[in-house]
């Protein structure tokens, strides 16, 4: 319960003053349309149907917005804290697969702990986007299928099967099949080659009951929005699984093998140590043997995922997500078993991993410019310290405790001075509120060759797209009191001012990438003057 309440503390840091970015305002803005239609079976987001992502995560922030009455509109900590709860239920996952596959408490809490200090989990609960409530459902299926086998005969229980089930079903009804399915391909693998009975006992996963129960969750808003748009639709759109198509331009380079450590940040030293201890002990045999099937099924569940994974056109770190519990528990199992076997190497790894986590630190605080942080870091870090040696925990077990002291607040301060996120966002919300001040609610306003998510949200109006100098001018033609407003990036000023008179009203400081900024674009007359205002 403490790492769930630190959990819980650290997830909030500036969960509600963060300015969104692009792809999490297309989860807000989609939901808030999507109430403001009364249409909960066609996603909407800038007056078009969005069928990319399933539903899921568009109903449980809308929920939340509709429990919040002071809420105007959709706000960004509506969305958050979907993830922020999602990323709670990860951690409570973790410690309950420690419990159940090592029967070790102290494995438990390390990989619960380890969970909630990892970059993965950090970013993710503060991210409106489905991706934590995908790996929620995705793990939660994972650790069902857990608890669902017998220690002693290592038969499947029906309950925890079905359960199972229903946890995929959700996932596929929030992201899509993709992971439950490798998951699920992981497994079999692991029963047909752990069970004294091998491919039969691939009968206990219930897969008539379980289809169905996956099914019955999934399938109906698919033929209910099959029902509700033109023919095609659907199977043109990437519901339809347009980014599943397998190649083989991806394999062999590695990607899935080393870019998703970017999610253990920053436990780069730790993680692998631990796996590789793991591993090691596992496969040599003598008392550890009994947890060989442990590891087993730990690393099948991430090497099918990756290998799969690299079959796919598209290449996103951030897709092995849903397995970031079994890295987190593999990891630490493989370092209890190292703090009990190797007291030297465990050492060196703790030295190393703590230069680590102070180089992260000292980043932090020369990004963040106030050198007074680090009185902050180091408070916590001494604090924890403290505790560990108090409850008489070994040197080892108080050093990591202290470590991750430090990795919390690193997170913590990094977030709280914006360290972490580009300013691009910050520039992007003063726009979008420029253009929400400025732009009558009547007058024409275009995004022109510029993605317009993030002022669609702050201006809280469609705002169509136009990418070619013919269709600006087409449009400024027709503008009423010959002038409109225009959404583009700066450099496109030049070209545009030769189809009127432009007048910038509201422009990102300079140095801002991709800087943008808010234009009023007039016609001229045809003797070379200029329209009146």
């Amino acid at each position: 319960m403490l790492v769930l309440a630190l959990a819980g503390l650290l997830g909030a840091v500036r969960l509600a003053t963060l300015p969104p970015d692009e792809h999490e305002v297309l989860v807000l803005r989609t939901a808030q349309e999507m109430a403001q239609r009364s249409d909960w079976v066609v996603p909407y987001f800038n007056g078009e149907p969005r069928l990319n992502k399933p539903p899921l995560s568009y109903w449980m922030t809308a929920l939340v917005a509709a429990a919040d009455d002071l809420a105007s509109r959709v706000q960004p900590w509506h969305g958050r804290l979907v993830s922020l709860l999602a990323g709670l239920g990860l951690v409570a996952l973790a410690w309950l697969g420690g419990v159940r596959l090592f029967g070790d408490r102290a494995t438990a809490l390390w990989a619960a702990a380890l969970t909630a200090t990892t970059a993965g989990w950090f970013s993710y609960t503060h991210d409106a986007r489905p991706d934590m409530l995908y790996a929620l459902f995705c793990s939660a299926g994972f650790i069902a299928f857990v608890l669902a086998r017998e220690a002693v005969s290592g038969r499947l229980r029906t309950g925890p099967c079905l359960l199972m089930w229903a946890a995929y079903g959700l996932a596929t009804l929030t992201k899509g099949p993709q992971l439950p399915f490798m998951l699920l391909l992981a497994q079999v693998l692991w029963l047909a080659r752990t069970s004294p009975r091998g491919w039969r006992a691939l009968g206990g996963l219930c897969w008539l009951r379980g289809v169905a129960l996956l099914l019955a969750l999934a399938l109906p808003w698919w033929l209910l929005l099959e029902g509700r748009l033109v023919d095609g639709a659907v199977e043109r759109s990437q519901l339809s699984g347009s980014l599943l198509r397998p190649g083989f331009e991806h394999i062999f380079n590695g990607y899935y093998l080393y870019r998703p450590l970017q999610l253990v940040l920053p436990w780069l030293v730790l993680v692998p140590a631990g796996w590789m201890t793991a591993w090691r002990v596992a496969w040599a045999g003598g008392r550890h043997a009994a947890t060989r099937d442990a590891v087993s099924l730990l690393t099948l569940s991430l090497a099918v995922p990756a290998l799969v994974l690299s079959l796919g056109p598209q290449q996103r770190y951030f897709y092995m997500l849903p397995v970031l519990v079994p890295m987190m528990l593999l990891a630490a199992h493989g370092w209890v078993l190292l703090a009990a076997r190797r007291p030297r190497v465990r050492a060196g790894v703790a030295a190393a991993q703590g230069l680590v986590l102070l180089a992260a630190a000292a980043w932090v605080v020369d990004a963040g410019g106030r050198p007074g942080d680090a009185g902050w870091l180091l408070g916590a870090t001494l604090l924890a310290a403290v505790a560990a040696w108090r409850g008489r925990a070994r040197w080892c077990a108080g050093l990591l405790a202290a470590e991750l002291a430090l990795a919390a607040a690193t997170f913590a301060v990094a977030a709280t001075h914006g360290v972490l996120w580009s300013d691009d966002r910050r520039h992007t919300a003063a726009l979008g509120a420029s253009a929400a001040e400025q732009v009558p609610a009547s007058a024409p306003l275009f995004a022109y060759r510029l993605t317009p998510a993030v002022y669609v949200y702050e201006t809280q109006r469609r705002i169509p797209r136009l990418a070619e100098p013919g269709a600006l001018a087409a449009r400024l033609a027709q503008a009423p009191g010959g002038a409109l407003w225009l959404l583009m990036e700066t450099r496109e000023a030049v070209a545009v001012s030769g189809l009127g008179r432009l007048e910038p009203i509201h422009l990102m400081p300079s140095g801002a990438p991709d800087r943008a900024g808010l234009y009023r674009l007039g016609q001229r007359r045809a003797d070379g003057g200029k329209i009146q205002k």
